[in-house]
């Protein structure tokens, strides 16, 4: 009875996360218009005094849904090898989102690492994660190819028209909870 209200409470709380990661940054724009999503990253928001403590809140928040879903998504992965890599890979790209929120961009180099880290990993997750379970449901695979693709894509237009990351940002976090949202609804149970 207690493990059903638990994983009831956690789909909640997943879902939620997932709603603000969408509100949020809507609401860091609302407080602070003056900023350019073609000049500045959205890491911004951690650094100006209005928007501070909601945007490092905000990454926490997605961080642990983004390990909670992670954990147990992966316990569809039968083979225990490809498990162990599965939750380290998202075991780091938490850490270092959480590092990277705490971390603003007061200290530029070390913050830029950190969130690049974060989202080579979190590519890296989602590829590996539709590889390894390309014989279990295709759909799980397809999609989490179509993101792999897209966020690539994103991440290649950034380096060619020499533009901030916040557009990218703002387009991989949309990614992400897209495939979150899939492997909430579909994967875990």
């Amino acid at each position: 009875m207690f493990k059903v209200i638990f994983k009831s409470l956690i789909k909640v709380y997943n879902y939620t996360s997932m709603f603000f990661g969408i509100v949020i940054p809507i609401l860091c724009f609302h407080i602070l218009p003056d900023i350019n999503i073609l000049e500045d990253p959205l890491s911004i928001f951690g650094i100006k005094d209005d928007t501070k403590i909601l945007w490092i809140s905000f990454n926490i928040l997605i961080s642990l849904s983004i390990l909670s879903i992670g954990y147990e998504s992966n316990k569809m992965i039968k083979d225990v090898e490809n498990n162990k890599i599965l939750n380290i890979i998202n075991y780091l790209s938490v850490i270092s989102l959480i590092l990277s929120a705490i971390i603003n961009m007061n200290f530029r180099i070390l913050h830029l690492t950190l969130a690049s880290i974060f989202f080579l990993l979190s590519t890296l997750y989602i590829f590996l994660y539709g590889y390894f379970y390309k014989n279990i449901r295709y759909s799980v695979s397809i999609l989490s190819m179509f993101v792999v693709s897209i966020n690539t894509i994103l991440i290649l237009l950034v380096f060619y028209f020499d533009i901030s990351y916040g557009l990218f940002e703002v387009f991989f976090i949309l990614n992400l909870i897209t495939w979150y949202l899939f492997m909430i609804k579909k994967v875990i149970k």
